[in-house]
Parts: structure tokens; sequence; C-alpha cells
């Protein structure tokens, strides 16, 4: 019995890692299309002149993103 737990531990990383490639770039397309639509919807505002210059690099982003690049 001894063996056989060793050779199944010894064997089952090399299934795991391809599985978890597989799913992690899976999930990490999809999720690679949302910021454009993202963008579209949510309209960031500060009346705080502190945050202006984050709105300012917010707005930029959304302008790259939405431009198509």
């Amino acid at each position: 019995m001894t063996r056989v737990g060793k050779e199944y531990v010894s064997k089952r990383p090399t299934f795991r890692r391809p599985v978890h490639m597989l799913l992690r770039a899976s999930y990490s397309h999809h999720y690679r299309r949302m910021p454009p639509d993202l963008m579209d919807i949510l309209d960031f505002r500060s009346n705080n002149e502190v945050y202006h210059p984050v709105i300012r690099a917010v707005q930029s982003v959304k302008d790259y993103v939405c431009s198509g690049w």
C-alpha cells in the first residue's frame, strides 16, 4: 500500500499541472474581454481635487481600451 501511495503522490502533480494551466488560461482569456465592457458602463467622477489625476488616468485607460487597440 505504501508503494501505491507514493506512486499516486509522485504522479499526481504531472496530471494536476496541465489541468491547472488549462483552466487558468481559460479564465484569463475570459476576463480579458471584460474591461472594455466595464469601461463603457462605468463613469468615474470626483469633486475632490486630490483625485483628479486618478480620474484623468482612468479616463486615459478608458479611451485606450475603447479605441479597439
